[in-house]
């Protein structure tokens, strides 16, 4: 029959699965009779618990003297049986990811044109297997491997299959294309600019099978001189073994770790849903460490590198990366559309006691305070190694609608709306009792 693994991968468990089924069987073989522990002198120590005496020979399967004991007398052979036990999901992690970003710029001084913002990028579904065995099993048959990926890339679901021996490790893959190749056509002014990016959800997931072998069939046994008045006797294996306290289940495990990419998009700049218009630029490589905001340096007062988050509309400091800190909305913080934003450190010019969340990145009102509101990455917003913020709500020296979110304490794009974003104290951020924030960028 065989064993088959399915695995459906998606961003979450909620549409992810995997199921195993099938099982192989044969006769046992040299290997698996030590195994199962049965060489010659445990068997016959088991049939005479089970039997009130030793046997002179004791056999598990063809040939045997006196013509084949077992086609003689049509008597079932031992044979080794694998099963399936579970199949299970042990984790999954989904993180968004920028794949990639291109800038596609009007170089002309006088015409407008048509431009193909398409964008494509190659990624790789991949699946490595390890095993934790019980011993050895003689399998021949290989294993068959199906992989999944819903909504991965330009073609829609994408599969990796594979056959792989029993017991054997090793990592599978195969490319695909994310993005889009064509009907991203965009009208450009002369010297304008647009920025295409592949934002995908970068996934790892790992899942356990666990398989089960026994015996089962009988032993075919000598006696000479006769016991219970016969020469030859057949008894079942799995009562023999139990008599003798010999196991006859053995555990195997086999755990998959899968890695993919899915629900792949391109976003264009302007195209973000409710991103403060700002002049877009190219987003810097991806990198994941957190960088702490350096307080301004000389007279200059302004610090840029600020950027607003298109998952949860939050302001937060960026450190020149593209991804930072931890986002309510899922994974890190990403800036695709937003503007740079500068900030003062002058409690002259507007409110102060404007702090950065070490934990989030996010900007935050502390009122004084050590810790406020509520944080993503856990427990409230903390300030160590922050400098002291001021806002303005001037709104000639920039862009309003920044308010602060009386449930979270952040401060967050309203786009001239009550409420917006995600806040991770449940819901959108919400503005009552917020001013009017005024943030300039570069």
């Amino acid at each position: 029959m065989g064993i088959s693994v399915s695995i459906v991968a998606g961003p979450d468990e909620s549409s992810s699965s995997v199921t195993a089924s099938g099982s192989v069987q044969h006769v046992i073989t040299d290997k698996e009779r030590k195994t199962f522990k049965l060489e010659d002198r445990q068997l016959k120590n088991a049939v005479n618990a089970y039997f009130g005496k030793s046997p002179n020979d004791a056999f598990l399967c063809s040939p045997t003297p006196w013509d084949d004991l077992y086609r003689r007398y049509d008597w079932p052979q031992v044979q080794m049986i694998l099963e399936v036990q579970s199949a299970q999901i042990l984790s999954i992690e989904s993180n968004p990811k920028i794949v990639k970003t291109q800038t596609f710029r009007n170089r002309s001084a006088r015409n407008s044109g048509e431009f193909d913002c398409s964008i494509t990028s190659t990624v790789e579904t991949s699946a490595t297997s390890t095993w934790s065995t019980g011993g050895e099993l003689t399998i021949e048959q290989s294993f068959s491997y199906k992989v999944g990926v819903p909504d991965a890339g330009v073609e829609g679901e994408t599969t990796l299959s594979y056959m792989q021996s029993w017991g054997v490790g090793g990592e599978h893959s195969q490319k695909y294309t994310v993005g889009s190749t064509s009907g991203l056509m965009v009208t450009l002014e002369p010297g304008e600019e647009e920025i295409a990016t592949i934002s995908a959800s970068e996934g790892k997931m790992k899942v356990r099978i666990r398989y089960r072998a026994y015996l089962t069939g009988y032993t075919a046994l000598n006696y000479n001189p006769k016991h219970r008045n016969h020469h030859f006797h057949a008894l079942p294996i799995e009562a023999v073994m139990a008599a003798g306290g010999i196991s006859n289940s053995l555990e195997f495990t086999e755990d998959i770790e899968v890695g993919y990419y899915s629900n792949s998009e391109v976003i264009l700049g302007s195209d973000i849903r409710n991103a403060p218009q700002s002049p877009p630029s190219a987003s810097p490589a991806v990198a994941t460490a957190t960088s702490k905001p350096t307080s301004p340096q000389g007279t200059t007062q302004l610090q840029k590198d600020w950027r607003w988050c298109r998952k949860c509309e939050a302001l937060f400091y960026s450190g020149g990366k593209a991804l930072a800190g931890k986002c309510p909305g899922g994974g890190q913080h990403e800036h695709q559309g937003s503007g740079n934003y500068t900030l003062s450190q002058d409690a002259s010019v507007g409110q102060k006691d404007w702090r950065w969340c070490h934990k989030c990145e996010a900007l935050f009102y502390s009122g004084g305070k050590a810790s406020a509101g509520k944080c993503p990455g856990g427990g409230q917003h903390e300030h160590q190694g922050s400098g002291n913020y001021a806002l303005s709500q001037n709104p000639s020296v920039g862009q309003k609608d920044w308010r602060w979110c009386h449930k979270c304490e952040a401060l967050f794009y309203s786009g001239g709306k009550a409420s917006a974003g995600k806040c991770p104290g449940g819901g959108l951020h919400e503005h009552q009792g917020s001013g009017n924030y005024v943030l300039s960028h570069l």
